[in-house]
């Protein structure tokens, strides 16, 4: 065990990134039981777990430079086995990007791989310590203090006979967009640009020592770029 963060290889590159945590999660065995007539112990089976097949999630903040952009798309599903890409910005920290992908999922382990890839363009975001309009803008009289985009897909799993990872599939590529904001001349509005559209607004909440706040969230779907049903 060393000190600090010394994750390598995410499928995703952070240019000007500083890793901030990383977490990895070797695929853990399910347990199952037969019960007696007394409903006591009689039989018991470990299955389906295995070192070598892994989900990991990785942040990083933003030092510097740029993150996404219409020049560099982000793709995340079956080919780089990325499940979601999360960009978070505030006005009190610099820009986070959280990165979920699966380790392992190869033939050399059993595992078939199939389904789609996903590409979407992320507005450019930049390494400040600024609140950022990701799809979204707030209107006149408010200002944003928040704002986050997750681009994730569907991962299916089936297991075989004896309850091992055998194949996954990666399909319906979705995301979300969150904004935050606080009144200063006038109570927050949010317009949403495509592919996100409005789902639900977080309505105005006030306080007699406090300005006023609102949120909304929009939310879209992303096609399918790659689509394949062969083995990775």
């Amino acid at each position: 065990m060393a000190f600090g963060v010394n994750l390598t290889g995410c499928p995703i590159t952070v240019t000007g990134g500083v890793l901030q945590s990383a977490s990895t999660q070797p695929r853990n065995h399910s347990l199952a039981e037969a019960l007696d007539e007394r409903g006591n112990t009689a039989a018991r089976t470990l299955y389906g777990g295995d070192d070598d097949i892994k989900t990991v999630t990785v942040t990083y903040a933003l030092k510097s430079g740029t993150f996404g952009g219409s020049s560099n798309k982000i793709t995340i599903g079956k080919t780089n086995l990325v499940e979601s890409v999360k960009v978070t910005t505030s006005n009190g920290a610099w820009p986070t990007i959280e990165v979920t992908y699966h380790d392992g999922e190869t033939s050399a382990n059993g595992v078939t791989v199939t389904g789609d890839d996903f590409e979407l363009a992320f507005p450019e975001i930049e390494a400040l310590k600024v609140a950022q309009p990701l799809m979204v803008s707030v209107g006149t009289g408010a200002k944003l203090t928040g704002s986050s985009i997750t681009f994730k897909c569907d991962r299916a799993e089936l297991q075989d006979d004896h309850g091992a990872l055998c194949a996954t599939a990666y399909s319906h590529g979705t995301l979300e967009v969150t904004a935050d904001a606080v009144a200063v001349t006038a109570d927050p509005s949010f317009t949403f640009t495509s592919p996100a559209a409005v789902e639900e607004f977080g309505g105005l909440s006030e306080s007699n020592t406090a300005y006023g706040t609102s949120s909304a969230k929009g939310s879209g779907y992303v096609a399918a770029v790659v689509a394949s049903n062969s083995n990775t």
